[in-house]
C-alpha cells in the first residue's frame, strides 16, 4: 500500500487529513501543498502532471515573472544571468548573491536546473490496518485498543511511577525527581546567544569531491530515505488501470460527464446545465501554487517535495507524529530561517544521488540563509514571548540534523560539535519559552504538537551528548522539565521523532544527574539505594503507542513477536515496541555501568546485553519498517560495551547491513568506525575486576569516565543518532 501525502499548509488542524488509495496508485489531494508544487514543474514525482519544459501552463499561458521577497540582500543584476533578477528557467525570485556575499562565487540560477533529468518515483510503504494479517487500504482511522488486537501484558504504570512520594523517601531527593513548574522569577531572556553555526557558514559543503554518493539499484532507496530515482527518460508502467485525477485527457471528462448525465433525472440535469451557463465547464487543473502558502521556484518545489515524499518518509513509521513533515513542513510559509533549513538539508541529501556543483552552491545558499535570518530572529524580544518560538526551535532542529548526517564537514574534535551547541542554545529557548509558566499543575499544561515535536528532537540531542562527555552537574541541574508536561499516558507514549517515549528521555536524563551528584559527593548513602529503586522502575516502564498499548516486562514482547523466515518482525506495532524496549534496556545497562559501576563482565551487565541483543536481532535492517526510528544508539552500546563475541557480532552485523543496503546518508558509517577504535582499546586498556564486585559503589572503579576521556581525547563529543 502506499501512504498519501497530504500535507496542508492553510489548516490549522493538527492532523492533515489522509484518504484511501487504490492499491499502487499515488492520490494527492487537491489542497496538498505537495500537488500545488508539482503544477509547473517538470516531473520530479512522477504523478502524470501535464507540463511544459518552460514552466507555463498549457492552457493558461504564459505567467509573469515576479521576484521573491528574500532575507538576504541581493544585487540587482545576476553574474552572466538576467539583469531583472529572473533565473534561467524563467522563473523570479532567486536573484545572484551580492558581490560581497561570501557566498557569492557564482550564480546557481543562471545555469538551468540541476534536477531537469531526474524523477523521483514513490515506494509502497507498508501501513497498519488494525490486525496483524491484515493491511488495509484505509488510512484515515487507526485501530482501537483492544484484547482481541494486542496481546494482554503483566505490569504497568501507576500514578507515581518513581514512588518518590512517600514518607520515608528523603526529602533532599525527592524534589529532584517530582515534575514542577518553572518560577517567573526565574525567568530569563538570554538574548546574545552569539552567532550559532556561523562557522564557515558561507561554504558549508566545500567540495562536491568530499560528499558521499550513492548508487542504488534499479534507483530504488529505501532506508532512512525512501524513494526511486530514476533518470527523466525512463518511465514506471503503473500497476494499477485505474488512471489519475490529473492523467484524465479531456476526452474521457466529457464521456465520463455524459454517462453520468444520462443516468441522472431530466430536472437535475436541466438545472446543472443552468448552473454552467457563461462557464467553461470542466476545469482539469488548478491554480499555480494552490494551497502551498509561498512562492517557491521550480526547483525549490522540487526539493520541497523530496523532503516530504522521501526524507519524511524515511522518519517514522508512527504518522500521526512525525513531527519533520506534519509540524515542520506546515511552517514553510511562515518561517524563513526554517525554509531555508528545510531546503539545505533536503538537498544535502539530494547531491548524494546528484553529484552536481550547482546543488552544492544551492545547499550552501539556503544554509547561509538559514543561519542569518535565525541570528537575526534571535535578537527580536517578542520570539522569547511565552508560548511562543516553535519555528525557530525547528530551525535549530533541522540545523542539528544537518550537522549529524552531514559528518564530512564537522567541526575538529577539539571543538564542541554544532549539533551539541544548537541543542543547549535551543533548550534555553524552550526554558524561556515554556508554557508552563502559565499553568499550576504539570498535568495540566497545553502545549502544541509543533512543541512536543521540537522538545523531543531538541532533547535527544542534548541528552544523549551527555552520555559520552564528562560529568557536570550544571549541564542537568534543573533541565528537561517540559518533557514531562501532559498527562500520564500522554508522557509514556512513543514519539515517532525518537520511537521512544518522553519519560525515558527524561530518565536518562536524571541517570546522569545522579551519576553527577554521585562523583561530587561519593559518601552520599542515598544515591546507590535511590539507583537501584531507578532500575527496577525501568525495568516496568511501559511505553504505550498509537498501534499498541504497550509491555511492561521484556520477556512479554519477545514472546509476543512473530518471525518471519529471516528471524524478524514483519509487524509496525511489533518494530516500534522492539525499538522502544531497546532504548529502555540501554537505559538500563547504562545506569549499571555508569552510575552503578559495575563491570561489562558483571551477570547483571551480561544479562541486559543478553536482552538487548535479543530485541536488536529481531528489528529489520532495512525495507519498509526501517526508519530513523532503528535504535542505532542501543545497538552502538551494544557494540562497545561487548565482551562476549555473540554481542560483538550483532552489533557488527546491523552496522553492515545498514551501510550496505539503505544506500543512503546517515551517521552509521563514522559511528561504526568509532566503535572499532573502542573495542580495541577497550580490550587493551580495561580489563575488568577478578572476583566478586565490590558491595560499595565507591569502592568500584569508575571506568566510564576513563572510556569517556579516551573518545573525547581521539573522537570529541560521539554523535550517534
Amino acid at each position: 500500500m502506499v501512504k498519501c501525502v497530504n500535507v496542508n499548509l492553510h489548516s490549522k488542524s493538527r492532523d492533515p487529513p489522509l484518504v484511501p488509495l487504490a492499491q499502487s496508485t499515488y492520490l494527492v489531494s487537491a489542497q496538498a501543498c505537495c500537488t500545488s508544487l508539482m503544477d509547473s514543474a517538470p516531473s520530479f514525482l512522477n504523478l502524470g502532471i501535464p507540463t511544459r519544459e518552460d514552466g507555463n501552463d498549457p492552457a493558461s499561458g504564459p505567467r509573469k515573472r515576479r521576484r521573491l521577497p528574500s532575507s538576504t540582500q541581493y544585487s540587482s543584476s545576476t553574474i552572466g544571468g538576467n539583469p531583472e533578477g529572473s533565473d534561467a528557467d524563467g522563473h523570479g525570485g532567486e536573484a545572484a548573491f551580492r558581490a560581497d556575499d561570501p557566498l557569492s562565487v557564482e550564480d546557481p540560477f543562471s545555469v538551468g536546473d540541476p534536477l531537469a533529468g531526474t524523477e523521483l518515483f514513490a515506494i509502497p510503504e507498508v501501513v497498519w490496518g488494525g490486525h496483524s494479517d491484515n493491511y488495509t487500504h484505509v488510512l484515515n482511522h487507526w485501530p482501537t485498543l483492544s484484547d482481541s488486537v494486542f496481546p494482554t501484558f503483566q505490569g504497568g504504570p501507576t500514578d507515581d511511577i518513581y514512588n518518590f512520594g512517600r514518607p520515608n523517601q528523603s526529602p533532599r531527593t525527592v524534589g529532584e525527581f517530582t515534575v514542577s513548574l518553572p518560577d517567573r522569577a526565574s525567568r530569563i531572556v538570554p538574548l546574545n546567544l552569539g552567532n550559532l553555526y556561523a562557522d564557515n557558514v558561507s561554504n558549508r559543503l566545500e567540495s562536491i569531491n568530499s560528499i558521499a554518493t550513492f548508487s542504488p539499484r534499479n534507483g530504488e532507496v529505501n532506508g532512512y530515505v525512501k524513494c526511486r530515482i530514476l533518470p527523466s527518460d525512463v518511465q514506471e508502467e503503473r500497476v494499477s488501470s485505474r488512471p489519475l485525477r490529473y492523467e484524465r485527457t479531456e476526452k474521457e471528462v466529457l464521456q465520463n460527464t455524459s454517462e453520468e448525465q444520462a443516468s441522472k433525472p431530466e430536472s437535475h440535469r436541466a438545472v446543472e446545465r443552468a448552473l454552467r451557463i457563461g462557464k467553461e465547464g470542466s476545469v482539469l487543473r488548478i491554480p499555480p501554487n494552490f494551497g502551498l502558502g509561498c512562492k517557491l521556484t521550480i526547483v525549490e518545489r522540487k526539493i520541497f517535495k523530496f523532503y516530504i515524499d522521501a526524507w519524511c518518509s524515511g522518519r517514522t513509521i508512527l504518522p500521526k507524529t512525525n513531527s519533520w513533515k506534519v509540524d515542520l513542513g506546515c511552517m514553510l510559509p511562515s518561517s524563513e530561517p526554517l525554509k531555508n533549513a528545510l531546503l539545505a538539508i533536503a538537498c544535502t541529501y539530494i547531491l548524494d544521488y546528484v553529484t552536481d556543483d550547482r546543488m552544492r552552491t544551492r545547499a550552501n545558499k539556503y544554509y547561509h540563509d538559514a543561519v542569518v535570518s535565525l541570528n537575526k530572529q534571535l535578537q527580536q524580544p517578542q520570539q522569547w514571548e511565552i508560548g511562543k518560538g516553535d519555528d525557530l526551535i525547528g530551525t535549530f532542529a533541522l540545523l542539528n540534523m544537518h550537522d549529524v548526517v552531514a559528518w564530512e564537514f564537522r567541526r575538529p574534535p577539539g571543538q564542541l560539535p554544532r549539533w551539541l551547541e544548537g541543542a543547549r542554545a535551543a533548550c534555553k529557548i524552550l526554558d524561556t519559552t515554556d508554557p508552563g509558566y502559565r499553568y499550576y499543575k504539570p498535568y495540566n499544561v497545553q502545549a502544541t504538537r509543533a512543541r512536543i515535536g521540537n522538545t523531543i528532537n531538541i532533547a535527544r540531542h542534548a541528552i544523549a551528548g551527555l552520555t559520552f562527555t564528562p560529568l557536570d552537574i550544571e549541564n542537568t541541574q534543573g533541565k528537561f522539565g517540559w518533557l514531562l508536561y501532559g498527562t500520564e499516558h500522554e508522557v509514556h507514549e512513543i514519539h515517532g521523532a525518537c520511537g521512544y517515549c518522553p519519560k525515558l528521555l527524561h530518565m536518562w536524563s536524571q541517570i546522569t544527574h545522579l551519576s553527577a551528584k554521585f562523583a561530587l559527593n561519593g559518601d552520599n548513602d542515598v544515591i546507590p539505594l535511590l539507583a537501584e529503586k531507578f532500575f527496577d522502575k525501568l525495568g516496568c516502564l511501559v511505553q504505550n503507542s498509537e498501534l499498541s498499548r504497550g509491555f511492561g516486562r521484556t520477556d512479554d514482547l519477545l514472546q509476543a513477536c512473530v518471525l518471519n523466515e529471516s528471524g524478524v518482525v514483519e509487524e509496525p506495532w511489533q518494530m516500534v515496541a522492539l525499538g522502544a524496549e531497546c532504548w529502555k534496556i540501554a537505559a538500563q545497562i547504562y545506569l549499571l555501568c555508569r552510575l552503578l559501576r559495575y563491570p561489562r563482565s558483571s551477570p547483571r551487565v551480561l544479562a541486559k546485553l543478553d536482552q538487548l541483543a535479543e530485541c536488536v536481532r529481531r528489528i529489520p535492517c532495512s525495507g519498509s519498517l526501517f526508519t530513523s526510528m532503528t535504535p542505532f544508539f542501543p545497538c552502538f552500546l551494544l557494540g562497545i560495551l561487548s565482551v562476549q563475541s555473540r554481542h560483538r557480532a550483532v552489533a557488527q552485523n546491523w552496522c553492515e547491513i545498514v551501510m550496505s543496503s539503505n544506500q543512503c546518508r546517515s551517521s552509521v558509517p563514522p559511528s561504526y568506525e568509532i566503535m572499532k577504535r573502542l573495542w580495541l582499546w577497550m580490550d587493551s586498556h580495561l580489563r575488568d575486576p577478578v572476583g566478586p564486585v565490590s558491595e560499595d559503589i565507591e569502592g568500584r572503579d569508575a571506568w566510564w569516565e576513563k572510556l569517556v576521556a579516551r573518545a573525547m581525547a581521539t573522537e570529541g563529543v560521539l554523535c550517534i543518532h
